[in-house]
């Protein structure tokens, strides 16, 4: 009977030993999870201790920046306005150079505007006191061998060297026709005919035996002789070009005045940006390195 009593006590004593240990552990798991939490929040103060002074030093990095880039641009703006005050300052050396010295590039230049044609067939290609350019160089490419030619370096032929070796470069070509329109003034000359792109038109270039030339998709385009200059224009940043141009007055660099611009290789009529003048009437400028 003892026996079945203590039996009974421990069976009513059980459920309370029970709720003891599920007390013990869930308590010593909210220490666990309070410690956990402390720990938590000693990180993100540590993180937003961090994320204050990055902060800080981050608008004073961007304060650095922004006054870096205020110095830079008033550089720049200084850079720029020396590079335009050296720019002209050069030019009127050069200026002066050609009016009052007698080196060998105004030398060069004199002999260019005198230089005679007499072994071109331009009677071919005359009709009274006009000139058909893109007859004169069509004739020279196709019956006398003359041609574009790449050369090595920055070199600027003579008309006696282009003519004797038939052709050149871009520029070789220009100072040929800016040679070759001094020529036409001197001899009577009042007009130069070049052509414009016109489909279903043709330009009449010269007669042959019984053969009649013409140059398909073109329309002449005929204006009155006067002032020629060699001129260059960018293509890209490594490329540019040289062509002839003839204007109503001497071209100064940079410069654009009444001018017609013209392809001095096939006698077409261009519209260039962004010239850069290497010879007008009365001076040899010539300091851009991008002829091609």
């Amino acid at each position: 009977m003892f026996f079945i009593f203590k039996i009974f006590r421990l069976l009513f004593a059980l459920p309370l030993i029970m709720l003891l240990a599920i007390g013990g552990y869930l308590y010593f798991q909210l220490k666990y999870k309070e410690h956990k939490l402390k720990t938590l929040l000693d990180n993100l103060n540590s993180l937003k201790s961090q994320y204050g002074s990055l902060l800080k030093k981050y608008n004073q990095t961007i304060g650095l920046l922004e006054t870096k880039n205020e110095t830079i641009k008033k550089l720049e703006e200084q850079n720029k306005k020396l590079e335009s005050e050296n720019y002209y300052l050069r030019l009127k050396l050069t200026n002066l150079e050609s009016q009052y010295s007698n080196n060998d590039r105004i030398k060069f230049l004199i002999k260019a505007q005198n230089y005679n044609f007499t072994d071109l067939p331009l009677d071919k290609c005359t009709n009274n006191d006009t000139l058909n350019y893109a007859c004169l160089v069509n004739i020279m490419q196709n019956k006398l061998g003359f041609s574009y030619k790449k050369e090595s370096g920055d070199y600027l032929e003579s008309v006696d060297e282009f003519i004797r070796t038939k052709g050149g470069d871009c520029e070789d070509w220009s100072l040929f026709a800016y040679s070759l329109i001094y020529y036409l003034a001197r001899n009577g000359y009042k007009k130069i005919t070049f052509y414009v792109k016109q489909n279903n038109s043709k330009l009449y270039l010269y007669k042959e035996g019984n053969t009649i030339y013409y140059l398909p998709n073109a329309k002449a385009y005929t204006i009155e002789i006067k002032n020629p200059s060699i001129v260059c224009y960018k293509i890209n940043e490594t490329l540019g070009h040289c062509i002839t141009a003839i204007c109503d007055k001497p071209l100064l660099p940079n410069q654009k005045n009444n001018c017609t611009y013209f392809e001095p290789q096939n006698g077409k009529i261009l519209n260039p940006k962004e010239l850069y003048i290497i010879v007008s009437n009365d001076f040899y400028f010539r300091e851009w390195q991008f002829w091609k």
